[in-house]
């Protein structure tokens, strides 16, 4: 899973004057893994071309071929090529080299620059396009990435209990024999509601460790979670749970005979109003942030307060070409670069990253969104 630890280590990794190339691809999920295995071909081969020029001849060729080997590898494993979804990022620095397989759709762009592209990253970061899915049951215990265009299903075995069964199956076969003394005979109940009291106590338990291994696998995540199930094992789950950001909305009813496809169907009928009004609510602050005097559309001084921490949320326009410049850290003073040279940076790219890096939130606009306040970007200053 692509995580905001991983964006915030790769935005981290700028160095002056190293190379570092951002290859994005879009890609299909299935069939058509010859066309891909070709235009990742045309991209490495414009990522190696850009890169000579920006070097000016500073490499040998034998540099440049083991630069670009863990690509060329990854061109080369046929297998790979059958595995795919909406997108495929690469990623590639001097003895450094990470690939993702993306479920987000993005154009196709080779960046070479001293820093990683990672626009097109974003929206896995955000809570309103990115978030988990928990079915839950006593059955039957699964967990998914939730997207607005797809779910993947995660892997859990290790360590959550995928059934209430596998918690107190013991329990009940040691209680069986507690209260029959024979396993053939009838059990008999001694008491008033000792045993609805002892289902109580298991579902508890067996609620508890879900938590737990859920929290293990969620650790470095701030994505938010989403319970399906029938209403009375959500709350109960809800009221013990330790997951900090629970979505207040949930998908009620017995998940274990619902597929993956159907789940998500549910889960984003109930989401889109939720992360609607929220999004509109976080819009309309914007906007009067910006009358107020706290906020700016001008990149020139939005990336300084990025880089000071200032900007708490960053709107921006994802398909805006880079604003190409260069800052003076002595004075923060921005230059704007009327083409690009060899010390540009895209600005729209540095300023999101810098929000990041410094914990602040950038979003994506729709091409409707802010049309009279936005041409690239609005911030929204902490201060």
């Amino acid at each position: 899973m692509f995580s905001k630890s991983k964006f915030i280590a790769l935005a981290s990794h700028a160095r002056p004057g190293a190379a570092h190339v951002s290859l994005f691809v879009p890609t299909a999920r299935a069939g058509r893994n010859q066309e891909d295995q070709i235009a990742f071909k045309n991209a490495l081969s414009e990522a190696s071309s850009a890169l000579e020029t920006r070097l000016e001849a500073q490499w040998n060729p034998h540099e440049f071929e083991r630069f670009f080997r863990p690509a060329q590898e990854l061109l080369d494993d046929a297998d790979f090529w059958m595995h795919l979804s909406d997108g495929l990022v690469v990623f590639l620095a001097e003895n450094f080299f990470e690939h993702y397989i993306v479920p987000v759709s993005f154009r196709r762009r080779v960046y070479v620059g001293e820093e990683f592209f990672l626009l097109p990253l974003v929206p896995l970061l955000n809570r309103n396009q990115r978030l988990f899915l928990l079915a839950l049951s006593q059955n039957q215990v699964r967990l998914f990435e939730l997207h607005p265009h797809h779910i993947v299903p995660i892997r859990i075995d290790d360590l959550v209990p995928t059934s209430m069964e596998q918690v107190v199956g013991g329990d009940k076969e040691a209680a069986l024999q507690a209260h029959s003394g024979n396993p053939s005979q009838s059990l008999i109940f001694h008491g008033h509601g000792g045993g609805k009291e002892h289902r109580k106590t298991e579902l508890e338990k067996f609620l508890r460790q879900v938590d737990r291994g859920l929290l293990q696998i969620l650790h470095d995540e701030d994505a938010p979670l989403m319970l399906a199930g029938v209403d009375f094992l959500v709350e109960q789950f809800r009221a013990l749970s330790h997951h900090p950001n629970i979505l207040p909305v949930h998908v009620s009813g017995n998940p274990d005979k619902d597929d993956p496809i159907l789940l998500h169907e549910k889960a984003w009928v109930q989401l889109q109003p939720h992360f609607q009004r929220e999004f509109e609510q976080m819009l309309e602050q914007a906007r009067q942030a910006l009358a107020l005097g706290q906020g700016s559309v001008d990149l020139t001084t939005i990336l300084p307060a990025a880089m000071q921490g200032r900007v708490h949320h960053l709107f921006y326009r994802p398909e805006s070409d880079c604003v190409w410049g260069s800052l003076d850290e002595s004075t923060q003073r921005v230059h704007l670069h009327p083409e690009r040279t060899r010390n540009s940076r895209c600005l729209l790219n540095w300023a999101v990253t810098q929000t990041i890096l410094k914990n602040g939130s950038a979003y994506p606009l729709e091409p409707h969104q802010l049309q009279d306040e936005v041409e690239t970007a609005l911030a929204v200053y902490r201060y």
